[in-house]
């Protein structure tokens, strides 16, 4: 994201005043004035142009891209002789065919096994990053990115499944795309989508004992997919990742 992008974020909620002292001080906007949502600040700082009467133009940080969910992207970007416009911002992952063990064999399903190859050789024409089977940096590519710091606060991600808003865990805009929106990203690094609406939880009183757990086990019932992956994704890299979240603390401090 430009310097300038972070600094709308980074200022979004506060303002700041000269002191006695000649120093500058932050502090928090007043109760009444506007506020935003994280989720608002990082939709707007990506906000390329809003189609009148249309979709937002929204500019991308990562895109994701498996085996499944692309190789028609990319024959697409061949048909119109272009190129990837960003290829930094892309990176490639099989993870959807790729066997848990025995990786250094076939794999035994023949479409699996083609849409596997078809990553890599889209991935070398393109000059895009592949991590591909039988390599340390391989897994499945929502665990993989806040892994190795691709995810981070602050970005827009998408990934042609289901499953991308789980990084929203780390603080940032996530979604799934399809597969003709994969190829938007792949030519211009933008995406055309209406913003979606945002909700708000406030639990009044005191939490009994045993409640959250109750929780996990109700909102199934009543929450959407989106709900659902969110909070189970805080779950997930909270109790099962050994990444150092210590960086978020200070990140959502400045909210």
């Amino acid at each position: 994201m430009s310097q300038q992008a972070w600094r709308h974020i980074s200022t979004a909620s506060t303002s700041s005043k000269t002191c006695d002292d000649g120093t500058r001080r932050r502090h928090k906007k007043h109760p009444t004035a506007k506020m935003n949502t994280l989720f608002d600040k990082i939709w707007d700082a990506h906000v390329v142009q809003q189609v009148h009467g249309g979709p937002t133009q929204l500019y991308i940080d990562r895109l994701y891209c498996h085996e499944v969910t692309s190789p028609q992207a990319f024959d697409a970007l061949r048909h119109r002789g272009l190129r990837c416009f960003r290829p930094e911002k892309i990176f490639c992952m099989p993870d959807h065919n790729t066997p848990t063990h025995d990786q250094d064999k076939p794999i035994a399903d023949a479409v699996g096994r083609r849409q596997v190859e078809a990553l890599e050789r889209n991935a070398r024409e393109f000059g895009l990053a592949h991590y591909g089977v039988m390599t340390a940096d391989n897994g499945i590519i929502h665990v993989v990115g806040p892994e190795k710091g691709l995810s981070l606060p602050g970005m827009t991600i998408v990934c042609g499944d289901s499953h991308t808003s789980t990084h929203g865990a780390v603080g940032a805009v996530a979604f799934g795309i399809g597969t003709s929106e994969v190829e938007q990203v792949l030519a211009s690094q933008c995406i055309l989508q209406q913003k979606p609406k945002s909700m708000r939880i406030t639990i009044d009183g005191q939490l009994k004992r045993g409640f959250f757990g109750y929780f996990l086990l109700s909102f199934p019932i009543h929450f959407s997919n989106f709900q659902k992956a969110f909070f189970v994704s805080i779950l997930f890299y909270l109790f099962y990742s050994e990444i150092n979240f210590s960086f978020l603390h200070n990140f959502f401090e400045q909210y």
